[in-house]
């Protein structure tokens, strides 16, 4: 058997292509930087722009992240410089951004996705308390 039909045989993972999980990383990283930029001069926390402008950063974000813990779990390096710290600190901006995600589709989607907000069930915060959290962890 040859090395490209051994190669067949491997899963195709990310482990084998680092340069795109760094690609990813900067892309995560310009996207929370284009929340700090708007978090000062936001006016509006439950207006429907910047529900929208939040809910692209997450669905966006979210597949970003996704692929770079997938990359961190396959190749073990989670303990490695504070990885896992700065990983776990994205997902709960995620959380976060996901909570203006669901409530920008209930309130602004339509056909409404269902009767009951998704929403509930992750934080009765309101609107302003998510992007005061999100000012804090953004900024340390």
């Amino acid at each position: 058997m040859t090395e490209n039909e051994k190669n067949l045989f491997l899963p195709h993972v990310s482990s084998r292509h680092p340069s795109v999980v760094r690609e990813n990383a900067s892309i995560l990283q310009r996207k929370f930087a284009m929340i700090h930029e708007i978090l000062p001069v936001l006016e509006n926390p439950n207006g429907k722009e910047e529900l929208k402008y939040f809910s692209n950063i997450y669905v966006e974000a979210k597949t970003v992240l996704t692929q770079i813990v997938r990359f961190v779990t396959e190749n073990k390096i989670a303990d490695k410089k504070g990885i896992e710290g700065n990983i776990r600190k994205a997902e709960e901006i995620l959380g976060y951004l996901k909570i203006l995600h669901l409530r920008y589709k209930s309130v602004y989607m339509f056909p409404p996705i269902s009767d009951k907000p998704a929403w509930y069930k992750y934080s009765q915060m309101e609107n302003r308390e998510i992007i005061e959290v999100l000012k804090k962890l953004i900024t340390i």
